[in-house]
């Protein structure tokens, strides 16, 4: 099925809901209007769980943390993350790879 992730002109920008005091940082679903829900082990803290999915980001992709940016809802769970130098295919490529079954 094919997702409705945005390339840009050096990269593209996915949806994300957090989930923060998981067990361990990972990949657990696509949602219907495909966000992608990541569970964080960090604190609600926006400023430490916004490091933690930056961190978590760029390990999965396998890119510089410079390339990953939070956009939008730095203060809330639902955020918009813009990545760099990887197109929409990409990402969703390594992050179905990521996803717990």
């Amino acid at each position: 099925m094919a997702r409705k992730f945005s390339d840009a002109r050096s990269g593209s920008a996915i949806s994300v809901r957090i989930v923060p005091r998981a067990n361990e940082n990972e990949v657990v679903e696509i949602l219907t209007d495909d966000t992608i829900k990541i569970r964080l082990a960090s604190s609600p803290d926006s400023d430490a769980i916004n490091i933690e999915l930056v961190k978590f980001m760029s390990e999965i992709l396998a890119i510089p943390a410079s390339h990953v940016e939070i956009v939008g809802g730095l203060l809330g769970r639902d955020k918009l993350v813009s990545v760099l130098n990887l197109n929409g295919t990409d990402i969703q490529r390594k992050l179905l790879a990521k996803l717990i079954k």
